[in-house]
């Protein structure tokens, strides 16, 4: 019996501490969200990209953009510049198509101030269609099959976003658009 009294009492000081730590972890992340800036409307400030951190500097490529226009990084010294990853395959860049657009328009970018890089299977014809339609009023694009262009950064994953500045150093990356806000507010 009285095993059976210690294993109980461990058993309610291990489900107190847990409800501890998840009450502490609630507050933690609330604390977090509400100290976002006004212009990312509450969302975490999240870390850069773990393959593109602050400081990073662009690196060579040179890239045929739809409109047969060859760009270098060369060019992009002195200029702002947002770079954009995609690849027509993964849904969650789909919906990060509208609010480059709109971050494009809010913040005053030119097209040759925002690249997006389009990855594509060349099966998926109607998938590209998409992106471009969606993109080519207001960014260049490039498109290109997976490892067949050398890009300015090389983000692990789909959707990326960075945001260079005039010297060609990564100030802030992320998965979704709203990531680099910060640094736009501050620009």
């Amino acid at each position: 019996m009285t095993v059976l009294t210690v294993a109980v009492i461990l058993l309610a000081a291990l489900v107190g501490f847990n409800l501890l730590l998840t009450v502490a972890l609630a507050r933690r992340l609330r604390d977090v969200e509400s100290k976002g800036t006004g212009r990312s409307r509450g969302v975490l400030n999240l870390p850069d990209l773990d393959e593109v951190p602050a400081g990073t500097p662009v690196t060579a490529f040179s890239a045929v953009t739809t409109t047969g226009r060859t760009i270098t990084e060369q060019e992009r010294f002195g200029v702002r510049t947002v770079y954009g990853f995609f690849d027509t395959a993964c849904g969650v860049c789909a919906e990060q198509l509208r609010p480059l657009v709109e971050t494009v328009r809010r913040d005053g970018f030119t097209p040759d101030q925002v690249i997006a890089f389009v990855t594509h299977d060349p099966d998926g014809k109607a998938a590209l269609e998409k992106y471009t339609s969606v993109l080519e009023p207001y960014v260049t694009v490039v498109v290109h099959r997976e490892r067949e262009v050398t890009r300015p950064f090389e983000p692990g994953g789909f959707p990326g976003f960075v945001l260079a500045d005039s010297a060609g150093l990564a100030r802030r990356s992320g998965v979704e658009v709203s990531h680099l806000d910060d640094v736009l507010v501050s620009a």
